[in-house]
């Protein structure tokens, strides 16, 4: 009776979980130059294969308490004897803790050289996108020249935002090798060449990933 219970049971686990090592689609996580670090996704047949991964954070600013974490290290009143200051200079005083995202996103295509009992070597190619943006709040001070031997260091401006955004770009190819430690389990090691956008080569950075494979 109990055969016949945990009969239907196991066929549904072995349907949504199997165990072969025929699979070829994989979820987990991976961090590379070319594949991007985060959350993976990765199928890989007989002759090919295609990895898509993708990862983001962001940090929230902190609103200090204006009075106390401003930097305020030249304010005050100064007499002139032997030093007299710009007072066309305008300086930007930022807060000294500030918010930022970060993201990226990579594409990578691969080709199975050679298979082995629990390993398979192959050939990759992708391309990667990194976004960054940063958000940063700052007062403008300056000298003001009070009377002929005075001047007073003080903020000129209210409180403001900057924000910066950066896309940096990257396309490469390599080798690679995955490893299956179970038989869902399995760990890949990349290394591949990496073009970025502004012409800067690098080599010489492993990539890496874990996957369960499900399917």
């Amino acid at each position: 009776m109990k055969l016949k219970v945990l009969s239907p049971l196991l066929l549904c686990v072995n349907f949504i979980f199997p165990q072969s090592s025929e699979l070829s689609t994989g979820l987990g996580v991976a961090a590379g130059m070319i594949t991007g670090s985060g959350l993976s996704y990765r199928n890989i047949g007989e002759s090919k294969g295609i990895q898509f991964t993708f990862g983001i954070m962001s940090f929230p600013h902190d609103d200090y308490d204006d009075e106390t974490y401003w930097r305020e290290d030249h304010m005050g009143s100064y007499g002139v004897i032997d030093w007299v200051p710009d007072t066309s200079r305008t300086d930007k005083m930022y807060e000294y803790s500030n918010g930022g995202t970060w993201g990226n996103a990579g594409l990578v295509f691969i080709k199975p050289l050679h298979r082995a009992e629990k390993s398979m070597f192959y050939l990759l190619g992708g391309v990667s996108m990194y976004y960054s943006s940063s958000s940063d709040y700052y007062m403008e001070y300056k000298y003001i020249h009070d009377t002929d031997s005075t001047y007073t260091y003080k903020a000129v401006s209210d409180r403001k935002k900057e924000t910066t955004t950066d896309y940096t770009f990257r396309v490469g190819a390599g080798i690679g090798l995955e490893y299956e430690l179970t038989e869902n389990i399995r760990f890949s090691l990349d290394l591949p060449l990496t073009i970025s956008d502004n012409k800067q080569i690098t080599m010489i950075v492993p990539e890496a990933g874990l996957y369960y494979y499900f399917k």
